[in-house]
């Protein structure tokens, strides 16, 4: 076996097995994510009203994913008439995900500043109706961001594929060159540089406004395990998403396509990071169980509920069968 053939073998192992772990783990994460922050005592916050949304993107994200996974990874052939519609659809909800859930953590890091910042005013400033608010102007900023994808000239990249999505590369319209050059380093920018940056500032302050903070009061308790669950899937999200990032903004120039090897190594390193990158939409639930004592007890309580639940209908079952 050719050295490229094994590069490509192990490319798509690493896609195939890697993007299976992260759907799996992903989706069940999310939703005991999704039963947890609807728990009592965490979902009273501003900041639990934007975890809970962000999980509810990630998860649309996993499943558009399965596009890839089937149609790309697998090689299943593409007979749905629709695929061009698949395609812009697919590529859009991906794209948005991709913008509004980092911004969307920065929109929690910045409610946890001000809550730092001003520990008398916030409640003024961090309501549950200024989170819906914030929430809808950032999902209107990523629609319009990513609403290119939607228009007709966005279809498959060559005539006899229907899954590869993108403007035709073939007879490239002014279009097509400003989406395989200058798209990649704006998305970049707007979707993982630019929010881990206000990410890592307001980190920064916030620690510094915490520092003396009494941790004996109740209320400061929990504020802080909010904290907590707010550092850790920032954490995640740098970890996973500035590799990808890093790679993808050095190669958008220097990388030459038309070498075989170099695109063999280039779909290697990609399809690696890409797995990274998937990482920050499948494990925050894991993440935050490691690190948030507070959402572990709501897990907990979660749990117990619906046992209780349980043991309360079965007993009333057996009677009503008995009758």
């Amino acid at each position: 076996m050719s050295t490229s053939m094994r590069v490509s073998t192990v490319t798509a192992n690493i896609s195939i097995y890697g993007y299976g772990f992260t759907f799996v783990f992903g989706i069940i994460g999310h939703i005991l994510n999704l039963i947890t922050f609807t728990r009592r005592q965490i979902r009273s916050t501003s900041t639990s009203i934007v975890f809970l949304i962000i999980t509810i993107f990630d998860i649309c994200y996993l499943l558009m994913s399965l596009y890839d996974f089937l149609f790309i990874n697998l090689n299943l052939p593409q007979t749905s008439p629709n695929y061009i519609f698949l395609c812009r659809f697919r590529t859009f909800i991906i794209n948005f995900v991709q913008t509004v859930s980092p911004w969307l953590l920065v929109c929690i890091a910045i409610d946890r500043l001000i809550r730092a910042h001003s520990p008398h005013q916030y409640k003024t400033w961090c309501t549950k109706q200024n989170a819906a608010l914030v929430i809808f102007l950032t999902i209107a900023c990523s629609i319009a961001f990513n609403s290119h994808v939607l228009q007709n000239s966005f279809t498959t990249m060559f005539p006899t594929s229907h899954v590869v999505c993108g403007p035709p590369r073939i007879n490239m319209t002014n279009y097509a060159v400003f989406y395989y050059s200058a798209w990649t380093l704006l998305q970049v920018c707007i979707n993982i540089l630019l929010p881990a940056l206000c990410m890592i500032l307001s980190t920064i302050v916030i620690c510094r406004k915490v520092r003396n903070i009494v941790v004996s009061h109740r209320n400061q308790q929990f504020q802080k395990q909010m904290l907590l669950l707010m550092f850790s899937k920032i954490i995640l999200f740098l970890t996973c998403t500035l590799p990808y990032g890093a790679y993808r903004t050095a190669t958008i120039a220097s990388i030459d396509l038309t070498n075989p090897v170099e695109h063999e190594r280039f779909l290697l390193i990609t399809a690696i990071l890409t797995i990274f990158l998937n990482a920050n939409y499948s494990l925050t639930f894991y993440v935050h169980c490691l690190t948030s004592t507070l959402f572990r007890r709501a897990l907990s309580d979660a749990f117990k509920h619906c046992y209780r639940r349980t043991n309360k209908i079965l007993p009333l079952v057996r009677s009503i069968n008995r009758l």
